[in-house]
């Protein structure tokens, strides 16, 4: 029996033993990885992606996904920077940043309205929206604007520090665990829970499914503004091309979090742990020197192996429950 909850114990919080089993080979291979200054900027990377796996794992466990989640992040705060310069010059920065998380809601409504209510199926809505959203960057924005152009507080989230630690991991960590209490710990959670289960039988106990995909897209929106303006702030401009690709990390980690694709299964606390290695992954990638334009391969590799883990460990978890039960 002990054996058992050793074993459920190590799959449910899997993430966090890879993150940790990755970090000590990277670190015997390498003394660099074992340097604060080296875990602090893996700590930062880490959230930057982070906020964009938090948006996906919530659209994954309501049943859906967003493709366009990254994008979202690149054409908010690009509209929050063109603001700035060029359409209200002299608005205040910390207006700017506001807008930029607004805006990334209305945006993310915009695809839980068409997969909530009109209900078109969330590839077809999300990868249209994409590529709007990924076009209209490159026609609002053909010059990247500089720091220079822009007030200190549109940078300041991806770029300020508390104690040494970039603020964006530690509003990362907070958001995580306020995601974690509503999802475990409200209606509302046990709601996107049973509608990514079946949605047509959470319909029928009264759970508006409908209502659940607009809101769970909405929220993946403003946290996609909140990545926007991290990784404005790690940049240093405002960019057409911001986050772009991000999209494919944020599947990776949030599988690798124990987030099913087909729905109604994940915690929060592990999308951390999957985080946190894509992070590790990355700042690998960087201190290994490999080339950038494999960095996408690496991604892909993950993917697959996210997917083949995910499945192995769900069987496994369930045949350890089944013997339980014997």
């Amino acid at each position: 029996m002990k054996i058992r909850k050793l074993q459920l114990f190590f799959l449910r919080y899997f993430s966090w033993f890879l993150v940790i089993a990755l970090f000590l080979i990277l670190g015997l291979v390498k003394i660099e990885f074992l340097r604060a200054k080296t875990i602090l900027y893996m700590f930062h990377i880490s959230s930057l992606t982070g906020f964009l796996i938090y948006g996906q794992a919530l659209c994954l466990i309501s049943g859906n996904f967003d493709l366009s989640i990254d994008r979202i992040a690149g054409i908010s705060v690009l509209m929050g920077g063109l603001i700035l310069t060029r359409w209200l010059p002299g608005t205040p920065g910390i207006l700017a940043v506001i807008f930029v998380i607004i805006f990334g809601a209305l945006l993310g409504a915009v695809n839980g309205f068409i997969v909530g209510k009109v209900r078109v199926n969330s590839f077809l809505v999300t990868l249209s929206t994409y590529l709007i959203y990924l076009y209209l960057a490159y026609y609002l924005l053909a010059a990247p604007i500089g720091s220079n152009q822009l007030p200190s507080s549109f940078f300041w989230l991806g770029k300020a520090k508390m104690f040494g630690i970039n603020v964006s991991f530690i509003l990362f960590v907070i958001l995580g665990l306020i995601l974690n209490f509503i999802l475990r710990r409200t209606s509302f959670g046990v709601s996107v829970y049973a509608t990514g289960v079946d949605n047509s039988i959470s319909n029928a106990l009264g759970i508006n499914t409908g209502n659940v995909i607009f809101y769970i897209y909405t929220i993946a929106g403003a946290i996609a503004g909140i990545a926007g303006l991290a990784y404005v702030g790690f940049v240093g401009s405002v960019t057409n091309s911001i986050a772009t690709g991000e999209v494919f990390w944020t599947f990776a980690g949030a599988i690798l979090g124990g987030v099913s694709l087909s729905g109604g299964r994940g915690s929060i606390i592990n999308v951390i742990g999957g985080s946190l290695f894509i992070g590790l992954v990355t700042t690998g990638v960087l201190v290994f020197n490999i080339v950038a334009t494999l960095r996408m391969v690496v991604a892909g590799v993950i993917i697959l192996i996210s997917i083949l883990l995910s499945k192995a460990i769900e069987n496994w978890e369930q045949k350890i429950i089944l013997s339980n039960n014997d």
